[in-house]
């Protein structure tokens, strides 16, 4: 959702470089063109939903260790779980505030 890039990336682009892609194809020609140190995803994405991008970012021998988190509307235990599976770190629901994500992504980028 535009809202959810706009809202991601204005919390976090005065501290870290940011890489705003709309769907998992060009996620996956970012991850081959740049070191990605943490990935934030939603479950809902045109191409591939987050939890194939996940477990595909899992399967590659350079970013099988990069912190994963989800952030979506979705707050069934069973989003949650199916994240958690995907490789995810962490699993923020929507509407995240400023401090949840950042406090998130200090976290596991630990800082």
């Amino acid at each position: 959702m535009p809202e959810s890039l706009s809202f991601i990336s204005n919390v976090l682009k005065n501290h870290f470089k940011v890489f705003r892609v709309t769907n998992g194809k060009t996620a996956l020609k970012v991850f081959n063109m740049q070191k990605i140190d943490l990935v934030i995803l939603d479950i809902d994405m045109p191409d591939m939903n987050g939890y194939e991008l996940a477990d595909l970012i899992r399967r590659s021998p350079d970013c099988a260790q990069t912190p994963i988190i989800f952030i979506s509307g979705n707050t069934t235990r069973e989003h949650v779980m199916k994240a958690k599976q995907a490789g995810a770190c962490d699993y923020i629901i929507k509407p995240a505030s400023y401090d949840t994500l950042l406090s998130s992504v200090l976290k596991h980028l630990k800082l």
